[in-house]
């Protein structure tokens, strides 16, 4: 989907929309297509067969391609395998900027109202084991991207077996043709639920720090009146 924003809206979990449109004072004159897109690239034991899926994801980008129909932009997320990370290519996108890497821990140490929270970390679901992989974000894009900021969740920033990957997020702007400035492309992916293993409330904990972090992460990075676009 495509939406356009100014900033992150405060909200739970229930009523928080990364698609909520804000005005904003930019207006693009091109038509511009966006792709959001979780390929589900968990790579094996925690997905199997998704090699297959994947490469028809990257097969379909390349048909609507040849018929002149591809989305100019593609926002991704879970391409931690390596088939994920080669749909740019097989898909013919020139741009990619790719989310923070497992080593780029943000070590930003909890506040007080996270004490609770952290003090409940459960090494059986994955918690407080460092980060096997990456935050699984790439954006594809046909148009020049000129400037890439990152952001990876602090880590204690998360719950369960979503611990093990570095959740954050990416900035990527991209110059569109006829847009007087670049427009920023937001990409994204927030705890799950029922995946992490632990308790819903327990997740929606980590979601309610992991969006805070994004507020102030796209506060910071992205002026007021900018056009940008979040998924």
């Amino acid at each position: 989907g495509m939406a356009t924003m100014a900033a992150v809206a405060q909200a739970p979990r229930n009523s928080f929309d990364p698609g909520a449109v804000a005005p904003t004072s930019g207006v693009l004159g091109h038509s511009l297509t966006v792709m959001s897109y979780n390929v589900e690239g968990l790579p094996v034991p925690a997905r199997f067969d998704r090699a297959a899926s994947l490469d028809r994801i990257a097969g379909h980008l390349a048909d609507l391609r040849k018929q002149g129909r591809q989305p100019n932009v593609v926002m991704l997320q879970e391409a931690f395998a390596g088939p994920a990370k080669r749909i740019a290519d097989e898909a013919g996108y020139r741009y990619v900027a790719a989310g923070p890497l497992a080593s780029a821990v943000n070590a930003a140490p909890p506040p007080s109202a996270a004490f609770e929270f952290v003090a409940a970390t459960s090494h059986l679901k994955g918690e407080g084991d460092g980060k096997w992989l990456n935050s699984g974000l790439r954006i594809l894009s046909d148009y020049p991207i000129v400037k890439v900021e990152r952001m990876a969740f602090p880590q204690w920033a998360c719950a369960g077996y979503d611990c093990l990957a570095n959740k954050g997020a990416v900035i990527a702007w991209i110059r569109i043709p006829g847009s007087a400035q670049p427009v920023a492309f937001i990409d994204t992916h927030l705890n799950s639920r029922s995946a992490s293993g632990v308790s819903q409330a327990r997740a929606d904990t980590a979601y309610a720090f992991q969006v805070a972090a994004l507020r102030q992460f796209i506060a910071t990075s992205v002026p007021e009146r900018s056009v940008a676009f979040l998924r």
